[in-house]
């Protein structure tokens, strides 16, 4: 029979490098196990049966090495529960450290707690601070602006009672052609007495007093007949140099 597993003494030394404790037994005990799948029995001739004695080292062997990785678990688990209890004992006589870890744990939060708050009045000032002067700013400008307003209008009202210039040539000319025709009219009138003084004189022998009754009659009822309005040559002359 050939089988293929760990030396044990070549586990043994690497265990003595790494160090001693219930894990390194384990791992030893565990080594010794042999690979089933490395197993060559030899076969009889007779009978085709593997050799009694062979399969019953095997055996022998394997629950050799099994008691060994019983042990060595056993004896992990015997750690592992003296560990624990190692544990329970320090955490049950040592309640300060708890305590300042509770403590320190409630500062830093508080801590964090009165920047959140300060970074919130903060906030809440700068915001406050923010409208007031944006408020103010608002204020400026529509005061400005109304000042403008009244200025601009201010500066309007006395351009629009002065007439454009357009309609002052305007009236200019209607001026001068009202004085050209008033001209024009006052010649006409003047010719038109001249034009009476020059009439005949009636004798005084054939009727002084029917003379002086029709005389005075007309001086009553002053000019019959409407005298002519047109321009004379020196009206036209004069509304033509204008």
């Amino acid at each position: 029979m050939s089988q293929n597993e760990t030396d044990p003494d070549t586990l043994a030394d690497s265990g003595a490098d790494s160090g001693s404790g219930p894990e390194h037994d384990l791992a030893v005990a565990v080594s010794h196990l042999p690979d089933p799948h490395s197993v060559e029995f030899t076969m009889k001739i007779r009978g085709g049966a593997y050799d009694r004695l062979e399969v019953d080292n095997f055996m022998r062997d394997l629950a050799t090495a099994i008691a060994e990785v019983k042990a060595a678990a056993a004896s992990t688990r015997q750690e592992l529960a003296e560990l624990r209890a190692q544990k329970t004992t320090q955490s049950a006589s040592g309640p300060d450290s708890d305590d300042e870890i509770t403590a320190g744990a409630v500062g830093l939060l508080t801590q964090a707690q009165l920047i959140a708050d300060k970074a919130v009045a903060d906030a809440e000032q700068y915001a406050r601070d923010l409208v007031l002067t944006a408020r103010s700013q608002y204020r400026e400008i529509l005061e400005r602006a109304e000042s403008t307003a009244s200025q601009a209008a201010t500066a309007t009202i006395p351009a629009e009672h002065v007439p454009p210039v357009p309609e002052i040539e305007y009236v200019r000319t209607y001026a001068q052609v009202a004085q050209i025709q008033l001209r024009s009219v006052l010649e006409a009138l003047t010719e038109q007495v001249d034009r009476l003084g020059s009439l005949p004189q009636p004798s005084a022998d054939a009727g002084a007093a029917p003379a002086d009754a029709d005389a005075a009659t007309d001086e009553d009822e002053g000019p019959t007949g409407e005298p002519d309005w047109a321009p004379s040559a020196s009206g036209s002359t004069a509304a033509e140099s204008h």
